[in-house]
């Protein structure tokens, strides 16, 4: 997510993944590699801005 301004925010994925205990996503970490690949979709969606109630 990209702040745009005190109201506006883009997002360059899904909501879905904001929150990683919600997600839905898991990684099984069984060797000492560094590189993981996680795949996202956006299941038809795409990038939005969202405006938001100003704090």
């Amino acid at each position: 997510m990209e702040p745009l301004s005190g109201t506006k925010q883009r997002w360059h994925a899904p909501k879905k993944y904001a929150d990683a205990e919600k997600s839905g996503l898991m990684v099984k970490v069984d060797s000492p590699e560094n590189i993981v690949m996680i795949e996202l979709t956006w299941d038809g969606g795409k990038p939005f801005v969202e405006e938001v109630d100003a704090e």
